[in-house]
């Protein structure tokens, strides 16, 4: 913040031929980091792979601590099985994503549709780990309905289809997670061949 000050004061305070200097001198960083691949995506990199693996086991966190809300104690226990391993999940592969996404941009003439797609990628295969977890919470479910007799699945509006046989759900998420996988990195694929062909096309 001070150096912005002084270099606004520098700016106010200088003769005109110097203001221009500066001006140029600022205009051309602004263009060189808007051309460099490596700075740019870095931006891309931070508010698209860090900061969400931070904010999901934050929020992971938040709804553990409302599962003390629910009436069925073991239903409540699976469920928050099921949040730390998915929260534990996404930190991981967004992690490793954000890790190799300035690598996979290497190399390459163009660098906004690979990392559209890079993330597109990391998006899916969240989602899909998410749907491979959750038989824990049709697991829980069922044993809810065993024990207690109680349909509780009407909490949760997603899976209200399977309120009354929540096992079911067991074997349609990871049916599920493997179609969100496959077509999320089908459609990535298409992007890279697009831009392996614009590549061998300029050279």
């Amino acid at each position: 913040m001070l150096v912005v000050i002084t270099l606004l004061k520098n700016i106010l305070y200088c003769d005109k031929l110097t203001k221009k200097t500066i001006m140029k001198k600022i205009i051309e960083k602004y263009l060189d980091w808007s051309s460099s691949s490596i700075k740019f995506i870095k931006v891309f990199q931070i508010l698209f792979y860090y900061v969400p693996a931070v904010l999901i086991p934050i929020g992971g966190v938040f709804c553990i601590l409302k599962i003390n809300n629910f009436s069925v104690e073991i239903e409540g226990i699976f469920i928050s099985l099921f949040i730390i391993a998915a929260s534990f999940a996404a930190f991981k592969i967004l992690w490793i994503r954000a890790s190799s996404l300035i690598d996979e941009l290497s190399g390459n003439s163009y660098f906004i549709i690979p990392a559209l797609s890079h993330n597109f990628r990391t998006s899916g295969e969240v989602v899909a780990a998410f749907m491979f977890l959750s038989p824990i919470v049709f697991i829980g479910s069922q044993l809810n309905v065993i024990i207690s007799q109680v349909t509780y699945m009407e909490y949760i509006s997603l899976l209200r289809s399977f309120s009354l046989v929540p096992i079911i759900g067991v074997v349609i998420g990871p049916i599920c997670g493997y179609v969100i996988l496959f077509l999320s990195k089908g459609i990535s694929e298409s992007f890279t061949a697009v831009i392996d062909i614009a590549n061998n096309t300029s050279k």
